[in-house]
């Protein structure tokens, strides 16, 4: 958290850190998010809140991520997945948690409770992000825009210019502990049954 700062306070970035205590069975949790998205609303009420894993790196100015006229602009990534014959293709759609824009709108906060709500109903899943897809699909009166790639907190190196990047140090070790095979047959569905 001390190195984000450091880089929030680098480009001239108001923020607010939120610390949280670490479930004791849990190597990490990002359950609690909307929690603390739900406080940051309720000490900011008037602000336009962007939520942030603390493993971002900003290289700029984000003010045009803030710019929305929706209630809520997420990321959200899709890809073809191959599902039997070749004909036949699904796509899935993942909804990212990295950086998420919070207008001061009715509409923003029934998506926050809405994505805690089904966390609640889910506690046996270790994140949030399934919970925030179906928080998403739950709330049609909420407005919703797609945060431009640039600020979606996409791996480093992954988006040539981006502002806004994830560095994690959680996914370097869940690398390391599948294993070398684990880590080949992850590239080789990557490489061989994704078709987009």
């Amino acid at each position: 958290a001390q190195a984000f700062a450091a880089n929030l306070g680098k480009h001239g970035l108001p923020y607010h850190l939120f610390a949280k205590p670490k479930p004791a069975n849990k190597a990490w949790c990002t359950q609690q998010k909307p929690s603390v998205v739900l406080e940051a609303m309720d000490l900011y009420p008037t602000k336009t809140l962007v939520l942030m894993d603390v493993d971002c790196v900003v290289h700029g100015d984000i003010a045009p991520v803030t710019e929305t006229s929706a209630d809520v602009g997420k990321i959200v990534i899709a890809r073809n997945m191959r599902k039997g014959k070749r004909w036949r293709h699904w796509i899935a759609v993942e909804s990212s948690s990295r950086v998420v824009v919070f207008k001061p709108t009715y509409g923003a906060r029934e998506f926050v409770e809405a994505w805690k709500r089904q966390i609640e109903k889910r506690p046996d899943i270790n994140h949030d992000e399934h919970s925030m897809v179906w928080a998403f699909l739950s709330c049609p009166a909420t407005k919703f825009s797609y945060i431009d790639q640039l600020y979606s907190g996409r791996n480093v190196g992954q988006i040539p210019g981006a502002v806004i990047e994830h560095d994690s140090a959680h996914d370097d070790a869940r690398r390391a502990a599948r294993g070398p095979l684990i880590n080949m047959l992850r590239r080789f569905e990557a490489r061989w049954l994704r078709t987009g």
